[in-house]
């Protein structure tokens, strides 16, 4: 690794990306803009290495194309260590594909030495599920909205979660846009089905105000922060999101766009910032499991205060996301 600027450092292989990557966002004092920082920078890299390798390998791209990841990485909301979901949405014939494929395997590849384990669902580039040209992807989006099953409507889920890290944005978004449009004029049953698909969720506390933590295995005696925390804010804002056309990610920059269709979205941003730096300052573990489950036995009672205000939030916006999608889908 050449050591570039202080904040941009030159890398020669994915195992020097790796070694920069890890005392980063294992530092106790790292902050949510800084973790963020980090994960991007080191997602950039490991693409342009995996761009690299591609065209000395097979030449140059035959065709512009646009690299997007998902998930927590889409809604930039990622802890500490997270997994793969990844795409390629990438112009003219659908024989570039197995060009892109390559480059998939390779970007993956990457991505798993820098510690970003494989996606056991195949989320990924090397997928050809995953990595299409705007033919492709409109037909697989399209087959997703027909299907109508829980498992196309989840992965239609993960699709609107993604943001470009290379590429041309506007292209992509574009797209995103009018396949949000074109279903609410269409087919607006859709965004009723994307509530039902997150409407069983678990429950993070009684009324009385006890937390449920897991009753057994590795996590006994652990809140699953994300599920009953985090997840109805991020169900909420891409329920809403998709049934007005925004086509950002983030689950602030969602809310903040709905500013106009959703009261007290200030105070809804605010309680889902404070607990992702929450969560942030209180990971337990270092695998992308167990950064999620945190141990209610550690708080104050300030901090237990604070969480279920935050789950209440929560609960209630999602309420709203999901009455406002029945309502919309018929």
């Amino acid at each position: 690794m050449d050591m570039g600027t202080a904040s941009n450092p030159t890398f020669h292989s994915f195992e020097s990306i790796r070694d920069w990557f890890h005392p980063l966002i294992e530092s106790d004092n790292i902050s949510l803009s800084d973790l963020h920082g980090s994960h991007e920078q080191c997602l950039q890299s490991v693409l342009s290495l995996a761009q690299r390798d591609q065209k000395r390998a097979r030449g140059e791209a035959p065709a512009p194309f646009v690299f997007f990841v998902m998930g927590s990485a889409g809604r930039m909301e990622q802890a500490r260590f997270s997994d793969q979901d990844h795409g390629i949405f990438f112009e003219g014939q659908e024989g570039n594909q197995t060009y892109f494929l390559e480059l998939g395997e390779r970007i993956a590849e990457g991505l798993a030495i820098c510690g970003y384990p494989l996606c056991e669902g195949k989320i990924m580039a090397s997928e050809e599920r995953w990595c299409k040209n705007e033919q492709g992807w409109e037909k697989q989006l399209q087959d997703w909205i027909e299907e109508d099953t829980w498992e196309s409507m989840r992965y239609l889920t993960i699709f609107l979660d993604s943001r470009v890290i290379s590429g041309d944005p506007d292209f992509f978004l574009s797209f995103k846009k009018q396949l949000m449009e074109d279903t609410m004029s269409n087919n607006p049953r859709v965004v009723k089905r994307l509530a039902d698909n997150v409407g069983h969720r678990k429950k993070g506390k009684g009324v009385l105000g006890q937390f449920f933590t897991e009753q057994k295995g590795e996590y006994k005696g652990l809140l699953d922060f994300r599920e009953t925390v985090l997840f109805p804010y991020v169900h909420a804002a891409r329920i809403l999101a998709f049934s007005y056309a925004i086509t950002d990610a983030s689950t602030i920059n969602r809310f903040i766009a709905l500013q106009n269709h959703l009261e007290q979205t200030e105070k809804i941003k605010e309680s889902f910032h404070s607990a992702l730096q929450f969560r942030l300052k209180h990971h337990q573990g270092s695998t992308r499991n167990s950064t999620h489950y945190l141990d209610p036995a550690l708080w104050s009672t300030e901090e237990k205060k604070q969480v279920r205000y935050w789950m209440k939030t929560g609960k209630q916006t999602l309420d709203d996301a999901i009455r406002h999608a029945e309502y919309k889908g018929g």
